[in-house]
């Protein structure tokens, strides 16, 4: 399978660049390269509202950010960022958010599972389980 054009110019840049590979790097330089790339997706489209939300789990909490389009929702997207459960925050995944809220019509809930090493498997995927559930009790809100 091929990579699509904007991918492969993706990496393909990183590579030219010379950092170190996703893949070898350690937790601290993996986070701050996914950190840097969230600054290339240009301005985030503005939201009719945004809200936070702490889930308190058994052994800590899950912050959900809800982004409610201008428009009428039409529906709900839980959105869990990308990153291996190692990488990536909703801070970071803030602008895809709002942009597939705005091209959805969508309500999109952005989930800050606890990350690993620090949280142990299945800690994040407890807590997403957990916003899943929570936006569900929600979602006629």
């Amino acid at each position: 399978m091929t990579l699509d054009f904007a991918t492969a110019r993706l990496l393909k840049q990183m590579a030219e660049a010379g950092g170190t590979p996703l893949h070898e790097s350690s937790v601290e330089e993996a986070r701050a390269m996914f950190a840097g790339m969230a600054d290339m997706l240009g301005p985030a489209p503005s939201m009719h509202r945004v809200e936070e939300h702490t889930l308190v789990r058994p052994d800590g909490e899950v912050l959900v950010r809800v982004l409610t389009p201008l428009e009428r929702p039409a529906g709900v997207i839980v959105y869990y960022h990308g990153g291996g459960w190692v990488i990536g925050s909703i801070d970071e995944s803030d602008t895809v958010g709002r942009k597939l809220a705005e091209r959805t019509s969508c309500t999109v809930v952005l989930v800050e599972y606890r990350l690993a090493p620090e949280h142990r498997y299945p800690v994040a995927v407890d807590d997403s389980y957990a916003a899943l559930g929570w936006a569900g009790e929600r979602v006629e809100e």
